[in-house]
């Protein structure tokens, strides 16, 4: 029907069935060899081995030899309202800040995505606002797995992924320094890329992502995000973030104990 932008594989496009006049989006990517064709394969396939409601459900894949040397591979996909950035741009366009409750849910909602994907030895490895989607009555759902792997010996990963703005520390160090390869933790990177996103929500601004990227103290880090935050939310909750921004990995949560942490100290309302 038309296109809806693009992701950071290819085009989106809005599709409707013609039978029952219901809307799906359509990404069209293009391979240039098989080895890449298997490579977007294995990346919905580990996507539909997993069913949680806050995980984007694929629908199907066609692959289609537009030539020779290319290929077009066409993913089905459920269809959200908008992305997460997008949606943060908006609130930064009518100056609407999110309420400490909103942030709180989002959080809940992914946090419990991504640590179902991590008891199923799935780490993202690309989180960002651009691949959380918005979806009906204020659902939110992670997306794009195109960095996602598998792990199935260590939770120790060697290879360098993610978007550079939201890397953890360990691995945007070993990007400065030109590193192919960095031994950390992919899930407790994935808590810190996440810790990003919500920094950047919460303050409706990049500056703060950019003024506490190459902070190594801690001390810092929380003077900079009480300089930010400080008007807008309460202690706790900047804590929560603190904790999801600890520089140093071993002190960081990984999603089993971040998801733990939410229940015990930002009980549901039916909960207290």
């Amino acid at each position: 029907m038309r296109q809806l932008g693009e992701g950071s594989y290819g085009i989106i496009y809005q599709v409707q069935e013609r039978a029952t006049k219901k809307r799906f989006a359509l990404k069209k990517i293009i391979a240039h060899d098989l080895d890449e064709v298997v490579a977007f394969q294995r990346e919905f396939e580990l996507v539909n081995s997993v069913d949680h409601t806050n995980i984007m459900k694929i629908f199907g894949i066609c692959i289609r030899n537009l030539d020779m040397t290319t290929i077009a591979i066409y993913v089905l996909m459920e269809m959200a309202l908008l992305d997460w950035d997008d949606e943060i741009r908006k609130h930064l366009d009518q100056r609407k800040a999110y309420k400490e409750s909103e942030l709180i849910n989002i959080l809940k909602q992914l946090v419990s995505a991504l640590c179902f994907m991590q008891r199923n030895k799935i780490s993202h490895r690309d989180i960002k606002p651009q691949n959380v989607l918005v979806f009906k009555h204020n659902i939110y759902k992670v997306a794009d797995f195109g960095e996602a792997k598998e792990v199935k010996i260590s939770k120790q990963l060697n290879t360098l992924r993610g978007t550079e703005l939201y890397m953890s520390p360990i691995l945007y160090d070993g990007l400065k320094q030109n590193k192919e390869d960095v031994r950390h933790n992919s899930f407790k990177s994935d808590v810190f890329s996440l810790g990003f996103c919500f920094i950047y929500a919460a303050s409706l601004n990049f500056n703060i992502i950019y003024e506490v990227r190459d902070v190594k103290d801690m001390k810092k880090m929380e003077t900079i995000l009480h300089k930010h935050l400080k008007n807008k939310y309460t202690k706790k909750f900047v804590d929560l973030l603190l904790n999801m921004l600890e520089v140093d990995e071993s002190s960081r949560f990984d999603f089993i104990e971040l998801n733990r942490y939410l229940g015990e100290e930002f009980p549901d309302e039916e909960e207290r």
